[in-house]
């Protein structure tokens, strides 16, 4: 079909991208306005920017039955966004009608007026009709869901028939086509096809076809591979970078050696100290020091053997130097994330995500996520046992009732006292989902638990602090959360959540919202000198596309908050880093994007408070040197500051001290 002409459902193509262009649903209130976009780039927005289109260039869609809209157009990263977003086209609106034939036709009229480069495509009848199966639910039956896969089946054998077509010169020979899903099913022994969302074989495991120009024929792959792989494999096949891609290209459906895995040299800097030389991907870096500051602690995840690992270095001299690194996650584990670290008296501790494979009665092994503590005395010579001091479990019949669990993103303090606390999130489902302190009194041998938060819907980005004051062992964590609008308006936002503790994380009592109606918060950070508690952010001003710097603080251990100010420039600053110093001043790291060039900067940058973050100094004051991202700081006590750094074309992580 041309331009203009009558799709077969009623509507021209451009009508519907009017009606839902950049993922926004002009006059439907139906829906819930959940700011859902990514905090890392969409590969839209990738091949969009390398070409230099815009969404009106019509060379990227998102053409679909499930209203992803902003989920999947674009994201909120400051180098990307809505300017070199994908065009969204979702057909048809009404849930209960069928759907993917409908959604096809739509895909074919797109593709044929608007010839795009890169269309992702959904068919959700087969999710749907697979929720509606379950005995309990009346709207459908294991018929409807068997003829709902025949028909996806179907349609995209017919969508490679079209593209492979002789008559087709714009996509025959130059196409490459990945048929892959969302997610997979619980098995039989975890509740049947029903539902999905646990850690089963199923709902773990996908399929994944492509077929192409580029791709060797009757290959079959078992190794395991990951949903985060497709992103930088797009990016092969399109010829753009990816620095924000945590996956790895697919090599085995490449007829040709990947080479934009890493990207441009930006070219290194002068004064930073460079801690890891990879050339592969070294991130999430958390750093501890000393009571007197002149040795550091450092540990970070790596992917240099081909899984994450978490490694660990040190400087005994105050960062000038630094040692090897050294491998502290088991070697029986397949995977290994974000780690944090905090030191009591001259010992480290650190604790980690770690997944291993574990039988717990089924045929073949499934991968759990445990949460690891180890402590070393000297400077990593010797490390405790790995202590699993929680893992996820297995999702039970009936599942909705007796549903997996995970656990993520830890954060672990010392309180000065005689307590350890080590918060993170738990959970998985809307209502179910929680925030789980771990303590100890014995340096980690054995560890306690309560609930920060036993109602949370989807929390991100947790940070713990905790100080002795008064005879009492503090603890406060922050994190962001989903949750209703205030009185009177509709819908969901994302909000700032705060809880505390006056027993070392044995008991929290207050939990709160510290902002609320916003469209978008991330990446919040909390640190004391009690009675002083100060709260970091990043916010999205999405009038003007970028984001910034805001600051809390309480005069009172938490109990009363005054007005939150902002503390960035005029500049995006995002990845906020909150530290109370040993020169007894707060600190707030951030990193913030000078986008004025090419290539966009991104440079860790600071202010401080002498007086409780009542005030913060005029000046800002920036530490990364060279063209980079420099992003994601972590501070200790000290004034050490770490961070992942990209100016070498692989992420490494760099320190310096202001």
């Amino acid at each position: 079909m041309h331009a203009g002409q009558l799709g077969p459902v009623g509507h021209t193509v451009s009508e519907l991208l009017e009606q839902r262009r950049f993922g926004i649903c002009e006059g439907d209130d139906t829906e819930d306005n959940i700011s859902t976009e990514p905090d890392k780039p969409t590969f839209f927005e990738y091949y969009n920017k390398a070409n230099s289109y815009h969404p009106d260039s019509n060379k990227t869609f998102y053409v679909g039955g499930k209203t992803w809209r902003d989920t999947i157009a674009c994201s909120v990263d400051p180098e990307f966004g809505r300017s070199v977003g994908g065009r969204v086209v979702i057909y048809p609106q009404d849930e209960t009608a069928p759907a993917d034939t409908a959604t096809y036709r739509v895909l074919i009229n797109t593709l044929s007026t608007y010839h795009p480069h890169l269309v992702l495509v959904n068919f959700k009848d087969v999710d749907r009709y697979g929720h509606w199966a379950d005995p309990d639910d009346e709207r459908g039956e294991p018929s409807d869901y068997y003829r709902a896969i025949v028909v996806a089946d179907s349609l995209v054998w017919n969508l490679w028939k079209w593209l492979d077509a002789e008559w087709n010169t714009f996509y025959k020979g130059k196409t490459t086509l990945i048929v892959t899903t969302d997610h997979g099913r619980h098995d039989d022994d975890h509740g049947g096809f029903y539902h999905h969302g646990g850690i089963c074989h199923g709902c773990r495991h996908l399929f994944l076809i492509a077929v192409g120009p580029d791709t060797p024929e009757e290959t079959v792959v078992t190794r395991y591979a990951y949903q985060i792989d497709i992103c930088p494999t797009v990016g092969e096949l399109l010829g753009f970078y990816y620095p924000h891609a945590r996956g790895s290209a697919l090599s085995e459906m490449l007829e040709f050696e990947p080479s934009h895995q890493t990207g441009t040299n930006y070219g290194a800097g002068q004064d930073d100290v460079r801690i890891t030389s990879t050339d592969s991907i070294s991130v999430s870096p958390k750093i501890a020091s000393s009571a007197t500051g002149d040795t550091l602690h450092v540990v970070y995840a790596d992917k240099s053997d081909g899984e994450f690992e978490i490694m660990y270095a040190y400087s005994t001299n105050s960062g000038s130097d630094w040692s090897s690194p050294a491998q502290i996650s088991t070697d029986t584990a397949i995977d290994a994330q974000v780690p944090s670290i905090c030191m009591i008296g001259q010992d480290v501790h650190t604790v980690w995500m770690e997944s291993r494979l574990h039988k717990d009665g089924q045929a073949d092994s499934v991968p759990r996520w445990y949460l690891c503590h180890s402590r070393t005395t000297d400077c990593g010579g010797h490390w405790s046992n790995v202590i699993p001091v929680a893992s996820s479990k297995y999702e039970r019949v009936p599942v909705r009732e007796k549903p997996s669990w995970t656990i993520w993103d830890p954060s672990i303090n010392y309180d000065g006292g005689n307590k350890m606390c080590a918060a993170a999130l738990y959970g998985i489902e809307r209502n179910k989902n929680r925030i789980v302190s771990f303590y100890s009194t014995n340096g980690g041998a054995h560890w306690d638990t309560s609930w920060v938060d036993t109602l949370a819907w989807v929390p991100q980005h947790l940070d713990l602090a905790s100080e002795s004051y008064q005879n009492d062992d503090w603890g406060f964590a922050a994190w962001c959360d989903l949750d209703t609008l205030a009185t009177g308006l509709k819908g969901y936002a994302w909000y700032i959540k705060f809880n505390r503790s006056s027993n070392g994380g044995a008991y929290w009592f207050d939990l709160r919202d510290l902002h609320k109606d916003s469209t978008y918060v991330a990446d919040p950070t909390v640190a004391t000198d009690l009675p002083y508690v100060v709260v970091s952010w990043a916010l999205w001003d999405g009038d003007n596309a970028k984001w910034q710097t805001y600051c809390g603080r309480s005069e009172d251990v938490g109990d009363h908050w005054e007005d939150e100010a902002v503390l960035s420039s005029d500049s995006t600053a995002i990845d906020p880093e909150l530290i109370f110093a040993s020169d007894n001043n707060f600190y707030d790291f951030w990193a913030e994007y000078d986008r004025s060039g090419t290539p966009v900067d991104a440079h860790i940058v600071y202010r401080y408070s002498t007086d409780g973050g009542e005030h913060w100094s005029s000046n800002q004051y920036r530490l990364s040197d060279g063209q980079s991202y420099s992003l994601r700081p972590h501070a200790c006590k000290h004034k050490g500051v770490v961070w992942e750094d990209y100016r070498h074309g692989t992420w490494e992580i760099y320190f310096d001290s202001p």
